[in-house]
């Protein structure tokens, strides 16, 4: 007779991810005297977490539809209930210059490249993967190096859990968009005409633009006017009179800029 069984059970029960099992198993022998079989009394236990959910990740930075005249650090969170997070990867495709391109690396160096590319992105100051269950992590990636200005961007995260088999994954298949401009916009004043002698002047007025930014640009804010008095005819604006407020006229003598969109 074998001394050795292998056993199965097979199962129909529901299990609930996120929930931990335990799992006992005991053996009986084929005694039948005097009083039935030996029995296992210091039985062995296994315990799993169930877990079929995938993990939750969003980005902080880029924020959506924000407009950056700087690099942006991508970096964000990454969370799993039942099992933790294991790493998190980060795609950053460029929509238009060059189009449909990610930036990745390419042999020797990283660049913008036609084709999929997901970065490493390891935990964020103090945080280091895996980030335990139930724990809230911040990771973060390297950023590209070379954005264009006026030009649309898209970031793209995932996150996979701590299961051991069969991983849940999150993909976030949308993106964030983003954009990036740091080419300053452009002024000028219309009327009073430069050199030109007024009697009469109840208005100040100009254009701005910034569509030297490119070809989707943040657009103009706002506009602001410095109006400054000759402290003698024919002085130096430098080292001339006092700066229009309105309501308080020429009392200013620090330079004051008046907002006007």
């Amino acid at each position: 007779a074998s001394n050795t069984t292998d056993w199965l059970l097979n199962l129909s029960a529901t299990w609930n991810s996120g929930v931990d099992y335990t799992i006992n198993c005991r053996a009986y022998d084929k005694v039948t005297q005097p009083a039935g079989p030996n029995v296992e009394v210091v039985f062995t236990s296994y315990t799993f977490t169930f877990d079929n959910t995938a993990p939750s990740a969003g980005l902080s930075v880029p924020a959506n539809s924000v407009y950056y005249s700087a690099k942006p650090e991508i970096w964000g969170t990454a969370w799993d209930k039942a099992t933790g997070v294991n790493r998190v990867k980060v795609a950053i495709k460029s929509i238009d210059d060059p189009p449909d391109n990610y930036w990745g690396w390419c042999g020797s160096s990283y660049s913008w490249t036609a084709g999929e590319y997901w970065l490493d992105a390891p935990g964020r100051g103090a945080y280091t993967f895996p980030f335990g269950k139930n724990a809230l992590g911040e990771w973060s990636t390297k950023t590209a190096t070379n954005y264009t200005s006026g030009a649309r961007y898209r970031a793209f995260v995932k996150a996979v859990d701590e299961t051991d088999y069969t991983e849940n994954t999150y993909e976030d298949a949308t993106g964030t968009p983003f954009f990036f401009d740091n080419i300053a916009p452009v002024s000028k004043t219309t009327a009073p005409i430069n050199g030109v002698g007024y009697s009469d002047l109840d208005a100040i007025t100009g254009t701005a633009s910034d569509l030297t930014s490119g070809a989707y640009p943040a657009g103009i804010n706002n506009v602001k006017i410095t109006i400054q008095k000759e402290s003698v005819k024919g002085g130096s604006f430098e080292r001339g009179g006092n700066y229009w407020e309105p309501g308080a006229g020429w009392a200013q003598t620090d330079q004051y800029w008046i907002n006007r969109q």
